[in-house]
């Protein structure tokens, strides 16, 4: 009885602690979440938008539960298949699958031309300028602050229209997988809708695009083409169905904002592809926001995954990284696939693999440290294998798995490229790539300092 009562009391004790989320202070939770939340993992990567954009406490714990339910497929790190690990691997990938998945990110774009949101003299700044009211870049894309003043949106709509771009390299090989019958889906992050310049029918876009817009009252839908007067004058364009309403009828482009759900083909149509394909290709994306980056791990463990960017993604396991500007990796593998590829080819070289030695020779600026090479031949390698004493680079057992030459364990010590001030991609010649085994190309644009 004695145990009971105390149990009791404990009980008693622990539920008048207990508060409901309405009877707890919003602003205490929020900076406690705040203080836990960390950006090294994708996991956590949409959190701090999440927070700011939960108006309460009891909003924030359910929004964070739906974040949670979308990063599941983390619970578990992919291991890597080992059979494949050499652009020759990716060719050959390509030529043989026959449904691939591909998941492209801002790095699709950046050689069209749009303008960079973030950078010195951006489109956030120039934003900041004209609203000071906009402290954050993602102010623009909340449902409630576009409510209250649409304007903002429709300055930065103007200066990435969809009729004042082109689609890049990459773009168009993605339309040649398509005309082969090879795609099985391109999910786009973007909403630039270059994609649909492309042709590319076969997309789904994740975050909305700029090819339709929607009444935010009376959900009347037309084609971007109709609104491009206003958007191009600055104007904010209005429902033309709405009559008196019309102030606060607002056609908005049918882009995903915080705080609105994704479009339903996302998921009607991942529910499908996840079963069906059989390469996946991530191009130019950093993964950081869910739950499209939840994607890699919800495919089976037998399916070979390609990324294709300007920088690793450390807690994704890749079976081959071709790492550099997305259209320079693109147009090698076009050339190397030949017809119908090598059509939109606009360098007709192939690269040259470099030497090593010759890139730490024309280094002017680097910090040393040791680095053991394992080698076949030493006086005559060209792709000699690299094991970094910091990277965590693996050993292969091969020098150059295409070529077939097996290491013999002959050592010679080199510098390892590691720059202080200077971006190491101005040290990649454009006509060439360095090859770190076992798996990781290095191409002009990589953004080194992540590499090495």
């Amino acid at each position: 009885m004695e145990s009971e009562a105390e149990n009791a009391a404990d009980s008693g004790t622990l539920s008048s602690n207990l508060q409901t989320p309405e009877e707890s202070e919003d602003s205490s939770i929020l900076e406690l979440f705040s203080d836990l939340i960390t950006d090294e993992h994708p996991a956590f990567a949409s959190l701090p938008a999440t927070i700011e954009h939960s108006s309460s406490a009891q909003q924030l714990i359910r929004d964070l539960w739906l974040d949670m339910m979308n990063f599941v497929p983390f619970t578990r790190r992919r291991r890597r298949i080992e059979q494949y690990s050499t652009i020759g691997d990716v060719v050959n990938l390509i030529r043989q699958s026959k449904r691939v998945m591909v998941l492209t990110g801002a790095g699709v774009s950046v050689s069209c031309g749009i303008p960079d949101f973030r950078s010195k003299g951006g489109l956030y700044e120039m934003l900041h300028n004209k609203f000071p009211e906009v402290t954050d870049p993602q102010t623009i894309f909340d449902i409630k602050y576009f409510r209250y003043n649409p304007k903002p949106f429709f300055v930065f709509a103007k200066e990435i229209y969809p009729d004042l771009f082109t689609p890049s390299l990459t773009h168009r090989f993605i339309k040649i997988l398509e005309l082969q019958g090879k795609l099985l889906r391109n999910y786009t992050q973007n909403i630039d809708s270059l994609e649909n310049a492309a042709g590319i029918e076969r997309v789904v876009y994740c975050h909305g695009s700029f090819t339709t817009a929607s009444c935010t009252v009376c959900k009347f839908k037309v084609g971007i083409e109709k609104i491009k007067p206003d958007i191009l004058e600055g104007q904010v364009p209005t429902c033309p169905q709405c009559g008196t309403q019309a102030k606060k009828s607002i056609m908005k482009p049918d882009v995903v904002f915080f705080g609105e759900d994704l479009p339903s083909a996302f998921h009607s149509n991942l529910s499908k592809d996840q079963f069906e394909v059989d390469l996946l290709l991530v191009i130019g994306s950093s993964l950081k926001v869910g739950p499209v980056n939840a994607i890699p791990g919800m495919l089976r463990s037998d399916v070979p995954q390609v990324l294709i960017n300007r920088e690793p993604l450390p807690h994704y396991t890749f079976d081959v990284e071709l790492l550099g500007n997305c259209d320079d990796i693109f147009n090698e593998l076009a050339l190397r696939l030949g017809e119908p590829f090598c059509a939109i080819c606009k360098n007709h070289n192939l690269l040259r693999e470099l030497d090593l030695n010759g890139i730490v020779e024309s280094c002017s600026r680097i910090e040393k440290e040791s680095v053991e090479v394992a080698c076949g031949n030493v006086g005559g390698c060209s792709a000699p294998t690299i094991v970094p004493t910091t990277s965590g680079l693996s050993v292969g057992d091969e020098v150059n798995k295409s070529a077939g030459q097996g290491a013999h364990g002959a050592h010679v010590t080199l510098e390892k490229l590691k720059y202080r001030n200077d971006s190491t991609v101005r040290r990649i010649p454009d006509d060439g790539y360095l090859y770190l085994p076992p798996n990781r190309y290095v191409f002009p644009g990589a953004d080194l300092k992540s590499v090495c």
